[in-house]
């Protein structure tokens, strides 16, 4: 692999294969990572984020814009599944089935939620502002809660449990939650 963990902006395991994002292209990998697939893209297009729903497919946002696109196959291209305007940030995360998705960005200290529905082709948008700065951070959706958003947690599975590992105010320490 031509990269450092400077320039990996996220990695991504599913189903036996990595996915890195690296300098705005997806690239996926064995898990040894001796083979290599780049995913195709549109020419000129800088992705800044990706996620997979919760039916496999993956999903990538552009950079600066609301537009966001899925692959039905890794070695196809990607269609564009939707694009709104007036929607910032560049990290977000996806929760649902691509059919029926919930996407979540923050940027700022405000929040945006973002409800696609594949049969109609229509995605609505709410908006909320939070007290503390979004800017940089994480946004994690729950795994277990269908209302609640964290910024800046991290999700694991160990024994039939779900952890949830989130930053404390305090330096050098982190909380674990069952």
């Amino acid at each position: 692999i031509k990269t450092t963990p400077n320039n990996i902006t996220r990695a991504l395991y599913r189903k036996g294969k990595c996915y890195l994002l690296v300098d705005g292209k997806i690239t996926e990998y064995s898990l040894d990572f001796a083979t290599s697939n780049a995913l195709p893209m549109p020419a000129g297009v800088e992705i800044c984020d990706m996620g997979f729903t919760a039916d496999g497919y993956l999903i990538a946002k552009v950079k600066d814009q609301g537009t966001f696109y899925t692959w039905d196959d890794n070695l196809q291209n990607p269609t564009q599944l939707f694009s709104v305007s007036d929607v910032k940030g560049n990290s977000f995360t996806v929760s649902g089935a691509r059919w029926e998705s919930k996407y979540y960005l923050g940027e700022g200290n405000t929040m945006y939620q973002l409800s696609y529905d594949e049969d109609t082709k229509m995605t609505t948008m709410n908006q909320e502002t939070w007290s503390e700065d979004l800017t940089g951070k994480q946004l994690i959706y729950s795994p277990l809660n269908t209302v609640e958003t964290i910024a800046g947690a991290s999700f694991f599975r160990y024994a039939d449990h779900a952890y949830m590992v989130d930053p404390t105010h305090n330096a050098n320490q982190s909380q674990l939650f069952d």
